[in-house]
């Protein structure tokens, strides 16, 4: 049920691969348009499948995290993500210290400050902390690139990834 729409390729050279393409797809009767203008790094489904996997590769920093959840690409909604990010930051939590549960918190008497949710938030920890971790116990950098390359595409699609970022397309075109 795939049609030649539902494929692109994206390469930081066009120049240079233009020609094989335009002659390669020609020779097999594949209909193609070329779009040179658009920035492929500044895409939110390459940032988030770029910072997926730097967080894999290198642990979790606090930055990099909600660069990936601020894509709009994982399954989380504004106000939770603006909640979760608020105690980060109000708190200074490391990646390391996601593994634990939440348990500081503002005094309830307090005038100024926000009494947290703690079991909002570690729900919302936890959540996240599965979400890296079961996609990063998938990979295994023994596997050749293209059991790589599958894990990742069943992740994006069991994770309705791919989904998302057709609906923000279509927002985006709308």
């Amino acid at each position: 049920n795939l049609r030649f729409r539902n494929f692109a390729i994206y390469t930081n050279n066009f120049e240079e691969y233009e020609f094989c393409i335009k002659r390669i797809f020609a020779d097999y009767g594949i209909a193609y348009s070329f779009d040179d203008t658009s920035e492929v790094e500044f895409s939110n489904f390459a940032i988030y499948l770029l910072t997926l996997l730097k967080i894999i590769q290198n642990g979790i920093d606090i930055n990099s995290l909600f660069v990936l959840l601020k894509t709009g690409l994982f399954d989380i909604t504004k106000e939770d993500l603006n909640y979760f990010e608020n105690y980060v930051l109000e708190f200074g939590i490391k990646g390391y210290m996601l593994s634990k549960n939440f348990k500081r918190n503002n005094k309830e008497d307090s005038l100024q400050d926000m009494v947290y949710d703690l079991d909002r938030l570690n729900i919302l920890r936890e959540k996240v902390i599965k979400y890296i971790t079961e996609f990063g116990n998938e990979i295994n950098y023994s596997m050749t690139a293209k059991e790589i390359i599958e894990k990742i595409y069943n992740h994006l699609i069991e994770n309705k990834i791919v989904d998302r970022y057709e609906v923000e397309i279509d927002n985006t075109n709308n």
